[in-house]
């Protein structure tokens, strides 16, 4: 089963965007929100920064490491798209996140094999859960139908973490997906249940599910 196995890590930049109270951007690009993050890695410290902005092309340089500046308005399908020649490359793929005030990381997915939870996003604000087993799922539609509820997420996952006593969670994302909800989902999922619940959540291509949970 094929995986996007990559290790998601935020840059110290030193660019006068990042500086001061607001959102924080690296150029144009608006960076999403985690509440778990990872420092930056050695190896990514002099990487060149890729801006991936809604609509707009994306070219990647050639080196052995790249931070990619996703604005939290951008596709999945985008992101996905730029990952993809990435992982044809041999490049290593380093996306950035906000902390509060600071760019931080998030791994996008945890390494494991066994099938876990499914989490199905939907870009109505729609979240779904179910047993990789089972053909139902439980699912949960947010107020506000442009965007997914980082609460909502935590959780409706933690119900399925302690139903089906699985600490592992596959995560199904549809390509016009906003950064935002991408990372509401996966961060969400991924901090549900406590320090004491260790999770691990993975980002999978749609050939993983046999079929979308409606």
């Amino acid at each position: 089963m094929k995986r996007f196995a990559i290790a998601v890590t935020a840059a110290a930049l030193g660019l006068a965007a990042c500086q001061g109270p607001g959102p924080k951007k690296v150029g144009e690009a608006t960076l999403a929100l985690a509440s778990q993050g990872d420092d930056l890695p050695a190896a990514a410290e002099q990487a060149p920064v890729v801006e991936i902005l809604r609509g707009a092309p994306v070219s990647i340089p050639d080196a052995p490491v790249v931070k990619l500046a996703i604005d939290r308005q951008a596709h999945w399908g985008q992101v996905k798209a730029s990952l993809e020649i990435m992982e044809a490359r041999g490049q290593t793929p380093v996306l950035l996140v906000a902390d509060r005030q600071r760019v931080r990381a998030l791994r996008l997915s945890d390494d494991f094999d066994e099938r876990g939870i499914e989490v199905t996003a939907y870009a109505t604000g729609k979240l779904c859960v179910r047993h990789p087993k089972v053909v139902e799922g439980k699912c949960s539609q947010s107020p506000d139908p442009t965007y997914i509820d980082g609460a909502g997420v935590r959780e409706l996952v933690r119900e399925a973490v302690r139903g089906y006593e699985m600490n592992d969670i596959e995560i199904d994302l549809p390509a016009d997906l906003e950064w935002d909800d991408v990372v509401r989902v996966v961060d969400g999922a991924r901090t549900c249940c406590g320090e004491d619940v260790p999770i691990r959540a993975a980002v999978r291509p749609p050939e993983a599910f046999p079929e979308r949970i409606q």
